[in-house]
């Protein structure tokens, strides 16, 4: 069961026992700091005007001068201690800061440049807890210095999060071990035949591979030094092209043999 609790402004979202998932963007408020200059405790107890906002999604592009702020107030409706998942829907985001009354405020740090080795899922996560019917108010910033920056924040149950993120991960796994799989089948061709389109199909499927464990977080979780992905993000437009250019000098390759 989803719920959603939708209004002209940010009100609370409320979490019962057979909460599933909840978008959290729809009843949160949002802040633009252009100036960039603003700590957290100038955001939350100085005259910060919020705006409410209604979308599931935050689509700002290439926005690598300014803060997002975000701010959210959960509220748990059973007689129990509950505990949530708060996913930020989005691999790329290059640096994300969550502020939990449980940690009296202090950041929780998250994002593709922000050094945080020990991730184990796809998108950053962080953990939200409520005792019976308490109420906590959360705030989030990001910003992204080399990607475009994509908002999407969604609340789970835990034990539905940690399903859903086995799943995905199991079918991004299959997909890459079928490009390997292929990319070896091309090689081995190349071998027997010696036809060096193969080649050019193998750098393909490498570069495309490539690309996608970076672009969908699947290469997040199993990279182990901080500054070399920072190299490859950086490089993301090198990345992006190598498939094309394998794919272009292969039809340049076969139309030349066609022309003889």
């Amino acid at each position: 069961m989803i719920l959603l609790i939708t209004s002209m402004y940010a009100s609370s979202i409320e979490v019962g026992s057979e909460t599933t998932s909840v978008d959290v963007l729809e009843n949160s408020s949002i802040y633009i700091d252009h100036t960039r200059s603003l700590g957290f405790n100038e955001i939350k107890n100085g005259n910060i005007t919020f705006k409410p906002n209604t979308t599931k999604r935050l689509l700002l592009g290439y926005s690598p001068n300014f803060d997002v702020w975000i701010k959210f107030t959960v509220k748990n409706t059973t007689d129990v201690k509950i505990s949530r998942v708060l996913e930020y829907n989005n691999p790329m985001t290059t640096n994300i800061f969550f502020y939990s009354p449980d940690e009296n405020f202090s950041p929780q740090t998250s994002g593709i440049l922000s050094g945080n080795l020990g991730q184990k899922s796809i998108n950053p996560i962080f953990k939200i807890n409520l005792e019976a019917h308490e109420e906590k108010t959360y705030f989030i910033k990001v910003y992204s210095e080399v990607t475009t920056l994509i908002v999407d924040l969604k609340l789970w149950k835990t034990n539905q999060f940690y399903e859903a993120e086995i799943d995905h991960q199991k079918k991004l796994a299959l997909f890459f071990g079928a490009m390997i799989a292929l990319a070896l089948y091309n090689l081995s061709l190349y071998f027997f035949t010696r036809d060096k389109s193969y080649l050019y199909y193998v750098v393909y499927m490498i570069g495309i591979s490539f690309h996608h464990t970076v672009y969908t977080g699947f290469f997040h979780i199993f990279q182990l030094d901080a500054r070399l992905n920072e190299l490859i993000i950086k490089a993301a437009a090198i990345i992006v092209g190598i498939p094309a250019f394998a794919l272009a000098v292969k039809r340049h390759l076969k139309m030349t043999i066609c022309a003889k």
